[in-house]
Parts: structure tokens; sequence; C-alpha cells
């Protein structure tokens, strides 16, 4: 089974529009672990496709406490003779724990 659920804070929101006219929703998102007297924090890439990315992205804020659910899938690609591995989240939906003054959540 491919799953995985992460609680974390939005870093950045982008809206990707391609020549096909789909659209997927790009979101960092950071999650913290502490240690004694260290904290770590982890950057994950989450991607989701369709209408659902296009109404989260009228409600979701950069510094939101959400919670993800969703597989994670892994490619590989070159770029000026390079190649790169790129990990993502694949999600339809993510959910919004700390919410903003005047927002509602769309699911």
């Amino acid at each position: 089974m491919n799953k995985v659920i992460i609680i974390g804070q939005i870093g950045s929101i982008d809206l990707k529009t391609f020549d096909s006219g789909k659209h997927c929703l790009k979101v960092s998102i950071a999650t913290n672990e502490k240690y004694k007297d260290k904290e770590h924090t982890e950057w994950h890439k989450i991607s989701v496709w369709g209408k659902n990315g296009e109404t989260l992205f009228e409600f979701l804020e950069k510094g939101q406490t959400v919670l993800v659910e969703g597989k994670i899938q892994s490619s590989v690609y070159e770029k000026d003779g390079n190649k790169f591995r790129n990990t993502e989240i694949l999600t339809d939906w993510i959910k919004v724990l700390g919410k903003k003054e005047n927002r509602e959540d769309p699911f």
C-alpha cells in the first residue's frame, strides 16, 4: 500500500495551467521534528490535479496548518544533460486545520 499522511504548514502555493487545459495545484508543506536540542524541517511537494486543485487554490494561504493524505510518486527527468529525481505527494484534497479569519473550508 502506498499511503502517506502529513500535518504541516504551507510554504508556497502555485496553480499551474498546462497547454492541454489541465490544472495542477503545487503546494510546499513544511513538517518539523524536534529532538532534545535540535529541530529538523522537511519540505514536501504536494500536487492536486483538476477541479479540486483549482478550488483549493482559492482557499489555501501561506502559513496555514494543513493535513494531507495521499500517495508518494517519484519520477526521473533530464535537464541540460543531468538526471534529476522528483518525489511528490499526490492527493485529491488538503484539509485546513488552522483556518484564517473569514475563510471557509471548501471540503
